[in-house]
C-alpha cells in the first residue's frame, strides 16, 4: 500500500517491509524496524481496505483459479 512517499508491502507469508520511495526509489532499504508506528498505522489502513472491499485471502482464491485454468499445483 502507498501513503505519500511511503510504500508498505510483503511477500505472502513474510513480514511487512517499508520503503520511503522519495529517498529510495529502488527499495533497497527496508525501514520497517526503524518505523514501527508507521508500519502499524499503514497496516491498519490496509486491513480496513481489505475488509471494506471484501478481499478474499489467496488461500481461498487459489484453488478456484487453479481449477478454472486446469493447472495442477
Amino acid at each position: 500500500m502507498r501513503a505519500g512517499d511511503w510504500k508498505l508491502g510483503a511477500e505472502r507469508g513474510k513480514p511487512w517491509e517499508l520503503y520511503n520511495l522519495a529517498e529510495d526509489r529502488t527499495e533497497t532499504r527496508d525501514l520497517a524496524a526503524a518505523e514501527p508506528a508507521r508500519v502499524k498505522e499503514m497496516t491498519e489502513r490496509y486491513e480496513g481496505w481489505v475488509k471494506r472491499c471484501r478481499v478474499e485471502p489467496w488461500e481461498t482464491v487459489r484453488p478456484r483459479a487453479s481449477a478454472a485454468s486446469g493447472a495442477a499445483d
